[in-house]
């Protein structure tokens, strides 16, 4: 036993003597022995909550009893029974604890809590350095319709530590462990351990990914019957579900995918073998489903997934499973998981192919949300086909089949516009002055290119690019060099250059208080690119303060920009806000 590195080494039993109270008891029995571990049984008794209803229940005594006298009395009587009869119920339930502890040679501390039951466990847990406390699902006062007890409930959303709750009497040894990863730090801590488990318990692991395509299906039937027709044409409906399903949901199987070839080189690495499913449909259901299939002795999952924010106690996904799971569960808090807890696939993630610098360039006109996937995609199908580099004639084959109408004619992929699409671009301006837009290719040096990508907001990307191709045809340039980025981003204010105000947020032309208070209007993500926009627009009409007015006027004609490319060729540019 000295040379094994215990998983747990001090693990809290909350005691009741319910049924699965004793399954818990099991479970911290089996770790014990085989870890060493101490084990810490803690009873809690409510005997404040028994005299406060003991005088709630005064007034209903018969009338002898109802004297001051007879009153102290018998309050004097009771609270002896209750305290004395409450502790030495405790110890007896504790001295079940503590035989089974002598029978498997752990060694046993005891502890008795006055209070309210999940109040006290959570101020003891918190206090303490335990690393796992293993309680059962339900208490002495469950009923059929149960699906959790109000202790574990209430007691999973106020510590972090590693919660293992018993739902049966089933041992772990030989058993089955089924593991759910979602990519997250949180995912990838709990299965190091769901393995540790699982070699010195003999299990076999099975490893999960869930992704949920169909919300998008039942988002988009939802919308579909409130858009008006204008609204309709603004949010482009059918493109953004097109769009969806021809690339979201295929990255969202290749995310699945990754997370489960983390998991098995984290497997491959400890010299053990798992077999892995990735689960189609919401999360927590066909978790559940997996579960009704393959039967595992224990569910484990991290307390947080990938979309965990501060505050949050715990993720949905993990709270559905902890109340609708029928095995056991340990619910890994993983609180100290760091981003280097995620395992690196190098053929998977570090190793893209190469790509041509035109190729590249026209991969950044698509929306933001898609680029990534859309770049995955590209790469995924040049691969198949045999393709070490990534060329400007294989995007164009993979994307035209793949991107709606909207999106193919912001990249430049469509030649033949029909005559709406074609007439709304001819409107399109930019702040600089009124353009032609152009079908061609425009050619930018590697560092161009780099540049736009450390310096230039995603979001505002497509439009920076459309305004400096316009801005070097002009001048007779065939090519998007970094001085003619530097030029047009002192005029946008879209990047941080050398003297650029949007550098900083502060130049030489002064705000009054009012023109402030109006600039708070913009979104907060958006505010400081818009800042330098106004303040390179006043600066041009030879302005050294900007008014209320003058910042409405010229946030005004910034949303007239921004709706134009909308109503064309760039639908997927935000709206600066005008409140």
């Amino acid at each position: 036993m000295s040379d094994i590195v215990p998983v747990y080494k001090k693990i809290l039993l909350p005691i009741d003597n319910s049924e699965l109270c004793r399954a818990g008891i099991n479970w911290g029995i089996e770790f014990a022995r085989a870890w060493g571990s101490t084990l810490v049984g803690n009873h809690v008794y409510a005997a404040r909550l028994h005299d406060d209803r003991f005088r709630q229940l005064e007034a209903g005594l018969p009338a002898r009893f109802q004297t001051p006298e007879e009153i102290k009395k018998q309050r004097n009587i009771h609270d002896k029974l209750i305290e004395q009869g409450l502790i030495l119920i405790s110890d007896s339930f504790l001295d079940v604890l503590a035989k089974r502890g002598e029978e498997a040679n752990v060694q046993i501390e005891r502890k008795l809590m006055e209070g309210i039951h999940f109040e006290q466990l959570a101020k003891d847990i918190n206090s303490s350095d335990y690393d796992l406390v293993v309680m059962g699902a339900h208490g002495l006062g469950r009923v059929k319709v149960s699906v959790l007890g109000s202790v574990v409930s209430r007691l999973s959303r106020l510590i972090t530590t590693d919660m293992l709750i018993a739902k049966d009497d089933r041992s772990i040894r030989n058993g089955r462990i089924l593991v759910a990863v979602d990519g997250s730090a949180y995912s990838y801590v709990a299965l190091r351990k769901a393995i540790r488990i699982a070699k010195q318990f003999m299990c076999s692991i099975d490893v999960v990914s869930a992704f949920d395509p169909f919300y998008h299906y039942a988002a988009f039937n939802s919308i579909r019957y409130v858009l008006s027709a204008q609204a309709g044409k603004v949010f482009k409906f059918e493109e953004q579900e097109e769009l969806h399903n021809n690339i979201i949901d295929r990255g969202l199987k290749r995310v699945c995918e990754a997370n489960l070839l983390r998991a098995d080189k984290l497997a491959a690495e400890e010299n053990v073998e798992i077999t892995s499913t990735v689960l189609v449909g919401k999360p927590f259901a066909k978790i559940l489903e997996h579960i009704e299939q393959t039967k595992p002795t224990l569910l484990v999952m991290a307390r947080y997934g990938a979309h965990h924010v501060d505050g949050a106690d715990m993720g949905a996904t993990a709270e559905n499973l902890l109340r609708l799971a029928p095995c056991a569960i340990l619910m890994v808090g993983a609180v100290d998981a760091k981003p280097f807890d995620v395992p690196v696939l190098e053929e998977y993630e570090e190793q893209p192919l190469d790509w041509d610098p035109d190729a590249i360039k026209l991969v950044m006109r698509a929306p933001p949300f898609a680029q990534a996937m859309a770049k995955a995609s590209v790469e995924e199908f040049a691969r198949k086909e045999g393709y070490e580099r990534v060329t400007l004639e294989i995007l164009n084959s993979v994307l035209k089949g793949m991107l709606p109408p909207s999106v193919r004619h912001l990249m430049g992929l469509e030649q033949d516009v029909d005559r709406k699409i074609s007439d709304a671009r001819k409107f399109a301006r930019s702040p600089i002055e009124e353009f032609s837009p152009h079908e061609s290719i425009f050619n930018w040096t590697e560092e161009a290119i780099q540049r736009l990508n450390d310096r230039v907001p995603v979001f505002i990307r497509p439009i920076a690019m459309l305004a400096m191709e316009r801005y070097a045809r002009e001048h007779g340039m065939d090519t998007v060099t970094v001085d003619v980025m530097i030029e047009v981003s002192k005029r946008l204010g879209y990047a941080a250059d050398d003297g650029d105000t949007a550098a900083d947020g502060k130049g030489d032309v002064a705000w009054t208080a009012d023109a402030e208070e109006r600039l708070k209007r913009v979104p907060p993500f958006e505010r400081q690119m818009v800042r330098g926009m106004v303040e390179s627009m006043a600066k041009a009409d030879g302005l050294t303060t900007i008014t209320f007015n003058v910042a409405d006027l010229m946030l005004k004609k910034i949303k007239e920009f921004y709706t134009a490319q909308s109503q064309g060729a760039s639908g997927y540019f935000k709206e600066v806000g005008t409140k």
